[in-house]
């Protein structure tokens, strides 16, 4: 027999408290927890260089007159490079934190770290396959900028969720699909830039956005991030 049998006109004050929902949360694992608090104190050791990348990122994407020199130099792009790399595990508790993935974190980011793994695979492989090892260099320079700049920018879908329990889902996920779209435009604009500038041929950047890019991204939103869908 339930406490409100026993005791008909009576209500829980945990019920007040609540507004009849659960107040316990299941709490993070705090393998994660201890993990991205370590990445985070080495953001802040090397801040210097994650500030320094994130206007570098911008520049390597937008272009300019400064291009050439800001690719040439190997200091600023180790700084996106190691910005980059610190920003893949964030990113995973975006989309794990925000529930658009039913997966657990560390399925989510191992599926992230193997799509980044695929591409840096893939961009030595076509430098060696067309002989064009600058051309491809300048792309995964890009890439790397896009990718750290995409995380950064998603970063405040949790937001929501720190200041109020009853935001709905969709509404971090709308807002990091939106950063997507924009960054993955400015990239794909960017790139094919670099490959007109370096002379490959219009088939082979349609085949090359189509095919090496476009769908790696389609089959991990299928394989990840829809799966709440299903």
């Amino acid at each position: 027999m339930g406490v409100l049998e026993i005791w008909p006109g009576s209500r829980l004050v945990l019920d007040r408290l609540s507004g009849g929902e659960p107040i316990l949360h299941s709490s993070a694992d705090p393998i994660v927890v201890y993990f991205l608090l370590m990445l985070m104190v080495l953001a802040i050791i090397i801040y210097g260089r994650i500030a320094e990348a994130l206007v570098i990122s911008i520049k390597l994407l937008v272009g300019g007159v400064n291009l050439k020199n800001i690719q040439s130099s190997k200091h600023k792009n180790d700084s996106v490079t190691i910005s980059f790399l610190i920003s893949v595990p964030f990113w995973a508790f975006v989309f794990f934190n925000t529930e658009m993935s039913s997966f657990s974190y560390w399925a989510v980011l191992g599926s992230l770290a193997a799509y980044f793994f695929y591409k840096a695979v893939l961009f030595r492989l076509l430098s060696w396959a067309v002989n064009k090892k600058e051309t491809f260099l300048d792309v995964e320079k890009a890439s790397n900028a896009a990718s750290f700049l995409l995380m950064v920018f998603s970063l405040p879908a949790l937001i929501p969720q720190l200041l109020t329990d009853n935001v709905s889902s969709n509404i971090p996920a709308l807002y990091v699909i939106v950063v997507a779209i924009v960054l993955l435009f400015i990239y794909f604009v960017r790139i094919n830039k670099i490959f007109i500038s370096s002379g490959l041929s219009g088939f082979f950047r349609i085949l090359y956005l189509c095919a090496l890019e476009i769908l790696p991204i389609m089959v991990v939103v299928k394989a990840v991030f829809l799966t709440n869908a299903n």
